[in-house]
């Protein structure tokens, strides 16, 4: 039996009295809970008191983190929770794991709210901001029908908005809620929030302390009453979420048949233990008859049994308490002769589970109990109506409107009795959405159109009509010359341009974004396009394994996507991606211009990208009459770009005339050159059906391929190996360019991954992504996409900054270009017969050419981080210099990842740290002096190398971190503290005259025999006290506080005499706690320094109070009342002054040697030397 604790102040603590919990499915004691004194109570109010400041004092976003954090270890351990809840609460294995979905669900939307300052008045006079600050310590009091997700409920808005708090879980339902509190305790900073079990004294302990800001309780209308009464005596602030008879009114037009088991699952989910279930059915006379009879023969379908049985839909009545008030309904209708249209069936006196089956009583008496009360059980009474007024006067005689429901096929009917209805939520034709089952808002929060929709408008469809018609002209040219690339005919290049635009709208967060085939995408499917041909000769044609890796690779980010595991794409640098995408350019280009001269039979077009490029220079003077449109429409294209640029700067009031025109240059060039060849070789047709020039030929008009595709078990494998490079560059160019920015005249540089990429156009275009959703969104576009026989499809950077450019102002312009390409498909493929492939090399080259990097952002790179230059060369030779064979893509997107992560292993191993002088600063008009630290050696650093560096104190170190103490670097921490010591301070033993057998063996000193300069020595002082600076400190593990402890005691074999550590700017309880654990910060003259950071036998320690004059003012405009000076820590000093102040220690009296800044550390160091 496991063992449940309360939690105060993130410790684990028990009680002296227990309080068994029953699984109501068969009675039987399942586990036992602390119950809470008062003085456990007080203990928890002021663990919330002391850690509010620091909770509230970070910001919105601080907090936010931590809650996703909560969310993810509610979400990581869903699958043990769900059995502890069955247990306890009695409810489905589906149910169970529903209810703590939904809790991940409301911490993650809560975590997404943000509340700013409000501006009421603004003028010349005054400016009245109006802001939302922390109440302070909360209370929340949970029930037992859903007792983790309206646990949630409170805990997610509470600390969000910089409370504190202490949580009660119910008494028959507080193992689910007491696990979580100590799972979580990791993430939570202690004091945050504390959780305490307890009977039914613990409640009203609550409500009535005089340390509680505010409560929020969720049970009972009659329990709510006392609540309230409790609370006001301190005239706390007061949240109730109490009981509901709730309405549910059926019209005669309905289809009885569907509406039954929604009816059904409105009146009895959770067994009817729901304060938003529908209570009273409503239903027309008309259809009454008809509908009971469906009712009951749906109601015989549904098994009520134990929660663990996957059979099982309804499970038992929670606590017997509760179940002896639903017989009362049961015992007053059939006492009144009431007939029960199923059910009714109950046992007075249960011995095994507290099971009452599924039971709907036929048209009681409007003033019948099982009318007027909640039972909150599985019973539910049927009632006819047959006149409008009549049936919302009765659905309004209650005195708990909490919700109701209007369910009608005449919407102008229903909507006209809803707003009749008193209540607080009134549904149309569905059930209620704000049950803790609203998990329904995270489904429709992956199709984000549905919040934009309904507000469209004239004045975005134009924009919207301008920018999809614009990249439709730049999308279907280009998307004919990918599929080159891609080795597949130019219709599948098609198929992916409209898949990924229509489908792409309906689930973006982003509107700028366009979906479509890319050239490093394209060239990545032909290496495994050739790759599995290779392997498996003919066995797959090249579609079927383009669509299959489309397939996977969609699943794959779909699976990221939902799992909101996005970031781990944050480990591909930007300098890694860039050089990838340089190197994948070039060798696309290379690949292109034998086909740009009409030579591509010559050469080995796959070959490795340098020996294509010796190869075309070798075979140019062979060159054939295709060079004449390729040369001549690269040439054109390049003419269009920079001539348009020139006007657009020489007349900027006709700038976006000129863009517009600008942009058309691929789809002129194609049409121009496509005429030109026909009209020079279509009479010049041979005897074989062949061209002198080479032409696209047939283009199958329409989607020729739809259909489920190919995907067996034997593609998969061969697929496999390719995977998670081709998943890698799926992303690149979808979540990429915030790390490297883009010009908008077109394009500057093609680079990194999708989340980013969208994130930084919603920055640029004042909106904001959610990077999550949009790997959903491609991963969905190109799932879908392959019913089309679409190949792997993302963004592009290009069409995206020219959709921006263009003025999109919805995702809907995606169905615009969508509609492009069907125009396309369906009307031009004719024409398409005669475009030059010359032409279609020329615009592939004029495209991928602004993906390399240019000089200028390469030398950045180098003036940023040599060592990333070397990474960017790297990943653009490994690319070029790679065989095609075997996957260019793979050995350069390797080369540079592994390259980066050696590097951030490098820096996280190896921290550079620095030894401090003091330099002192005046400044301002009464050259008022103060103090700053900077490295004793400022050569090449950003200090004037003339300034004159002072160094501390004799005997004092100062020593600056620049990473976290974790396990890889702290040994290179103990070393460079250690070696500096010996180097600058003197052993404070004379090792010379101590024997020989007296020394240790790995440190003797200096030999006898060898000469000691003594004068250099005896400038030297002896080591008294080290002071770390720890503002840029955010993590220290055991391991960190383990050397932290060795350097310690080598330090003090060293001097001779105990060594003081004093640490500035600690900026995390955690790493406050850690230090405390290793006997760091506490006043420890004469300690007992501990061998290990954490003993397996717990030791005895003292903790002393020590001084510190280290102090925040308050103050008051008047005198503090009674209650101000009450909420002050034991610590604070009051003051007489006339200003009325109060002084508080910044950091606690128990921590001497912690101090807020540097300069007080040193100080601090100096006096007690």
């Amino acid at each position: 039996m496991s063992q449940y604790t309360h939690i105060i102040d993130g410790k684990p603590v028990t009680s002296s009295t227990t309080l068994d919990v029953q699984n109501p499915a068969t009675q039987k004691k399942i586990a036992e809970v602390p119950v809470a004194t008062k003085e456990q109570l007080d203990q928890a109010v002021a663990a919330a008191r002391t850690a509010l400041p620091a909770w509230s004092a970070k910001s919105q976003d601080e907090r936010a983190q931590v809650l996703e954090q909560i969310a993810g270890v509610l979400e990581k351990n869903i699958a043990e929770y769900k059995h502890i809840l069955v247990s306890e609460q009695g409810k489905t294995l589906a149910d169970a794991e529903m209810e703590l979905g939904a809790g991940v669900v409301l911490l993650r939307e809560t975590a997404k709210l943000r509340v700013s300052d409000k501006i009421v008045v603004d003028n010349e006079q005054m400016r009245i901001t109006e802001r939302r600050v922390p109440i302070g310590v909360c209370a929340g009091i949970a029930p037992w029908n859903f007792p983790v997700a309206l646990s949630m409920m409170k805990v997610g808005p509470a600390l969000l908005a910089g409370n504190t708090m202490v949580l009660k879980p119910s008494p028959f339902t507080p193992l689910t809620t007491l696990q979580f509190g100590r799972d979580i305790q990791a993430v939570v900073p202690p004091g945050v929030i504390n959780f305490l079990s307890g009977d039914d004294n613990l409640g009203p302990w609550i409500t009535s302390h005089p340390g509680i800001d505010k409560v929020s309780f969720t049970g009972s209308s009659e329990t709510g009453k006392r609540v309230m009464a409790s609370a006001s005596t301190g005239l706390k602030r007061l949240t109730l979420e109490l009981g509901g008879n709730d309405p549910a009114i059926v019209l005669p037009d309905v289809n009885v048949a569907k509406i039954v088991p929604e009816l059904f699952w409105a009146a009895l989910i959770n067994n009817g233990q729901t304060c938003v279930a529908a209570k009273r059915l409503y239903i027309h006379e008309k259809i009454y008859d008809e509908f009971r009879d469906e009712l009951v023969k749906f109601a015989k379908t549904v098994k009520t049994g134990d929660g663990t049985d996957p059979q099982s839909q309804l499970g038992p009545v929670q606590n017997l308490m509760q179940y002896k008030k639903v017989l009362t309904f049961f015992d007053d209708a059939k006492a009144n002769g009431y007939k029960f249209a199923t059910g009714g069936d109950v046992n007075a006196n249960p011995t095994d589970g507290l099971f009452i089956p599924a039971s709907f009583v036929d048209n009681p008496p409007e003033d019948s109990k099982i009318v007027r009360e909640e039972p909150f059980g599985p019973i539910v009474p049927l009632l006819k109506w047959n006149d409008e007024a009549d049936v919302i006067k009765r659905a309004n005689n209650t005195t708990m409107g909490l919700a109701a429901s209007v369910w009608g096929k005449d919407l102008e009917a229903v909507e006209r009795i809803a707003k009749q209805i008193e209540a607080g939520v009134v549904c149309m034709n569905e059930r209620n959405p704000v049950t803790p089952f609203s998990a329904l808002e995270y489904l429709s929060s992956l199709l984000p159109f549905l919040k934009w929709i309904s507000r469209y408008n004239f004045g975005w469809a134009i924009g919207d009509i301008i920018a999809g018609l614009t990249v439709g002209l730049v999308l279907v040219p280009q998307s004919m010359s990918y599929a080159k690339i891609a080795t597949l005919a130019p219709e599948y290049g098609l198929y992916a341009s409209f898949v990924g635009v229509s489908i792409y709208c309906l689930f973006a967060t982003a509107k700028d974004v366009s979906i479509g085939p890319v050239a490093v995408m394209s060239l990545q499917v032909a290496a495994v396009i050739k790759d599995v041909q290779k392997s498996h000769p003919g066995v797959y044609t090249g579609p079927e394994i383009a669509v299959g890796l489309a397939f996977i690779c969609g699943m794959v980010v779909l699976g990221i996507g939902l799992l909101r595991i996005g970031r781990i794409i944050e480990f591909i640098p930007a300098p890694a991606v860039s050089g990838f995408m340089t190197g994948s350019a070039i060798s696309i280009a290379a690949g292109q211009f034998p086909g740009l001269f009409g030579i591509s039979s010559r050469l080995d077009t796959r070959a490795a990208t340098y020996k294509v490029i010796l190869d075309t220079l070798k075979n140019l003077k062979y060159s054939t009459k295709d060079a004449a449109f390729g040369v001549t429409g690269l040439l054109a294209l390049y003419a269009i770009k920079f001539s348009f640029i020139h006007l657009a700067k020489r007349f900027p009031c006709r700038e976006r005339l000129f863009f517009f025109l600008s942009i058309a240059r691929n789809a002129f060039i194609i049409v121009v050159l496509t005429v030109a060849a026909y009209l020079y070789a279509h009479p010049r047709k041979d005897s074989e059906g062949d061209y002198p020039i080479s032409v696209l030929k047939t283009v199958p008009r329409g989607f020729k391929h739809v259909g489920r595709p190919r995907i067996d078990t034997e593609l998969i494998s061969a697929l496999a190996p390719h995977i998670p490079v081709s998943t890698i560059v799926l992303l690149l160019e979808h979540i990429a360019i915030a790390k490297c920015g883009y010009k908008s005249s077109i394009i500057e540089q093609h680079l990194i991954n999708h989340a980013i990429f969208v994130a930084a156009f919603g920055r640029l275009n004042g909106y904001k992504i959610n990077p999550n959703q949009e790997l959903i969104a491609i991963g969905v576009t190109n799932t879908i996409g392959t019913l089309f026989s679409a190949y792997p499809a993302t963004g592009s950077f290009s069409r995206s900054a020219l959709q921006s450019k263009s003025g999109v102002r919805t995702p809907a312009a995606g169905l615009i270009t969508g509609v492009t390409v069907i125009i396309a498909l369906y009307g031009l493929t004719d024409a398409f017969f005669w475009i030059p492939n010359a032409g279609l090399s020329a615009i592939i080259i004029h495209a991928v050419v602004d993906l390399v990097a240019s000089p200028a952002h390469a030398f950045m790179f180098w003036r940023i981080a040599p060592l990333e230059y070397i990474i960017w060369l790297a990943a653009v030779l490994v690319t070029i210099f790679s065989s095609i064979v075997g996957i260019c893509e793979d050995n350069g997107i390797y080369t540079s990842v592994i390259a980066s992560v050696a590097l951030l292993l490098i820096r996280i191993a190896i921290p550079e740290g620095q030894f401090l002088g003091r330099v002192t600063l005046v400044a301002g008009d009464n050259k008022q002096p103060r103090d700053v630290y900077v490295p004793l050696s400022i050569n090449g650093s950003l200090v004037n190398p003339r300034v004159k560096v002072e160094a501390p104190a004799d005997g004092i170190i100062v020593y600056r971190l620049k990473e976290s103490v974790i396990f890889p670097n702290s040994s290179s921490v103990n070393t460079a503290l250690v070696n500096y010591a010996r180097e600058h301070t003197k052993r404070g033993k004379d090792m010379t005259n101590v024997p020989l057998s007296e020394q240790p063996w790995n440190d003797p000193g200096p030999s006898r025999s060898a000469q000691v300069d003594e004068t250099a020595d005896a400038k030297k002082s002896v080591l008294r006290a080290v002071v770390l600076d720890f503002s840029a400190v955010a993590h220290i593990d055991t391991t960190g506080v383990q050397n932290l402890i060795d350097t310690r005691k080598e330090m003090e074999r060293w001097a001779d005499q105990p060594v003081e550590f004093h640490f500035a700017s600690i900026l995390s309880p955690w790493v406050r706690r850690a230090l405390v654990a290793g006997g760091f910060g506490t006043d420890d003259r004469g300690r007992s320094v501990p061998y290990e950071a954490a003993p397996v036998v717990p030791l005895s320690a003292s903790q002393d109070a020590g001084l510190s004059d280290e102090y925040v003012t308050i103050a008051f405009n008047d005198q503090p009342s009674e209650d101000d000076t009450s909420k002050i820590r034991e610590d604070i000093k009051s003051t007489s002054s006339s200003t009325a102040t109060l002084e508080a220690p910044i950091v606690s009296r128990s921590t001497p040697y912690f101090h807020l800044d540097l300069c007080s550390a040193v100080r601090a160091a100096e006096t007690f030397v």
